[in-house]
């Protein structure tokens, strides 16, 4: 039967797992010696599947054992739904999806937008595994042989889920979607359940409130159904500084939520990223390791994307058979690259975040964007951008910039700032502290310069960022009392 679960899981877009690659996961410390100049490899690989800035990381994947075994430990547990949280950019999903390969265990996955609906939700489940109602029993004299199989049957649900269901007969069955009343936590266990299949939900924090206690409820339905289906859960992952921002388990599900909190990668797993991803193309990546872990600040879709765009820079686009070194200047042309590409949106964003339509005492958003513009790309903690504030604004409450900084970190004001998980706020991306210190027109270090140039901001916009993150309305209304709670 196994040409039969191979058939099923390619007709259906179901994410079944891959054999592990030897070497795809070791921790390379950055003192590892990497190739000699000439090498010969067991096989090639295309740069697109080893450095991924744009998907969760596969052969570039880098171990992180505590998460694992924390995740590993979690998945054995019968009942167990599973929170992964932790800042942008951290590695939860290619985490997640290492793991659930590692252990043959299939999955389907469902991405959450601002705008989704938990309807939205369930039925993306049912779509994925092509659910679908027994409709009508017709006549036919044509038939067709196909790899479909039939699930489903009972008093929970009445209906039969078929998958890509043709056969030869002399009766003709009709399928249809499953109809609103039969998309259900409740159905949609029973039927992910029969087929051994984890439904990991991504981006959970983007959806509203209500919708996060809706997929909380599922979460209990899920664990109920357990002692039926063993391996049935549902793993929700979403960017937060603290998993109750994301997910609070119901009261009556007692200890059945675990929560795997996923911090950024150490400049020690940057560079594994190099050292790996380098060994499976014999690239040497040694002259450039040292500026790219440090302006990747613990991002690793960074990493992956600066090491593309030097390994395009010197033309390598697979394995290859002599060793080719990185220098600085291909990274500074990898550097341009990088700007040129993902830096034509900066000057709409800046705007976005700007925008005050009501005059008040100070204009919020510009202050505190000069002020983070003026602090380590790192980041900084909430008292250090108030006193970098009251050097122009002494009376500036620190209520507003409680208050503002919240809401820069909204998708509504281009979630141009975020708050990591050691409590400080930075910029989201490096490039964006960059623009920013083009932006206020403040002076840039030697560090800064690494993104800034290649960067242009119009003499127009600097005028106007610089005026109102300067000046002051007196006579303007104070912002409402909420905004100036400390």
């Amino acid at each position: 039967m196994k040409w039969l679960s191979r058939l099923f899981s390619k007709r259906n877009g179901i994410q079944a797992p891959e054999p592990s690659l030897e070497g795809s996961g070791e921790v390379v410390d950055s003192s590892t010696e990497l190739l000699a100049t000439t090498t010969k490899l067991p096989r090639k690989y295309d740069l697109a599947e080893v450095f991924t800035p744009g998907q969760p990381a596969d052969k570039g994947f880098v171990k992180r054992p505590t998460q694992e075994r924390d995740l590993l430990n979690t998945l054995d547990e019968r009942g167990t739904q599973i929170l992964v949280w932790g800042e942008s950019g951290a590695g939860k999903s290619s985490l997640v999806r290492n793991v659930l390969k590692q252990t043959d265990q299939p999955f389907v996955t469902t991405r959450c937008e601002q705008s989704t609906t938990y309807e939205q939700i369930l039925a993306s489940a049912f779509d994925t595994i092509k659910a679908g109602a027994w409709t009508k029993t017709t006549n036919s004299d044509t038939r067709t042989v196909g790899g479909g199989t039939k699930l489903g049957g009972g008093a929970l649900v009445p209906a039969e889920v078929h998958v890509d269901a043709e056969w030869e007969a002399s009766k003709q069955d009709d399928w249809e979607a499953v109809v609103a009343a039969q998309v259900t936590s409740e159905a949609l266990a029973v039927r992910l359940g029969e087929k051994g299949l984890v439904w990991v939900i991504e981006d959970a924090h983007k959806v509203t409130a209500d919708v996060r206690v809706q997929i909380s409820d599922a979460m209990k339905v899920f664990s109920d159904a357990s002692p039926d289906y063993p391996k049935l859960r549902i793993i929700v992952l979403g960017v937060s500084d603290t998993a109750g921002q994301i997910l609070r388990a119901p009261s009556n599900m007692g200890g059945r939520l675990a929560d795997i909190p996923i911090p950024p990668l150490t400049d020690k797993q940057l560079k594994a990223i190099l050292s790996q991803g380098g060994a499976l193309l014999n690239v040497d990546f040694t002259q450039v390791m040292e500026p790219i872990t440090r302006h990747s600040v613990g991002i690793a879709s960074i990493t992956h994307a600066l090491a593309s765009a030097c390994c395009q820079a010197l033309d390598v686009r697979s394995t290859v058979e002599t060793t080719v070194m990185v220098t600085p200047a291909a990274l500074t042309e990898a550097k341009a690259a990088y700007v040129r590409t993902r830096g034509g949106d900066m000057k709409d964003k800046f705007d976005i975040a700007l925008e005050q339509p009501t005059t008040r005492r100070y204009h919020n958003y510009a202050i505190i964007l000069r002020a983070l513009a003026q602090l380590p790309i790192s980041g900084a903690t909430h008292a250090a951008i108030l006193a970098q504030i009251k050097k122009d604004h002494p009376l500036y409450p620190p209520g507003n910039l409680t208050t503002y900084l919240r809401k820069l970190q909204t998708p509504e004001r281009s979630a141009l700032v975020r708050k990591t998980s050691t409590g400080t706020f930075r910029y989201d991306r490096p490039l964006y502290h960059s623009y920013a210190l083009l932006r206020f027109d403040l002076d840039a270090s030697a560090e800064d310069e690494f993104w800034a140039n290649g960067l242009v901001v119009s003499d127009t916009d600097k005028e106007v960022s610089v005026r109102l993150a300067e000046e002051v309305h007196p006579e303007a209304p104070e912002d409402p009392e909420e905004d100036l709670e400390s």
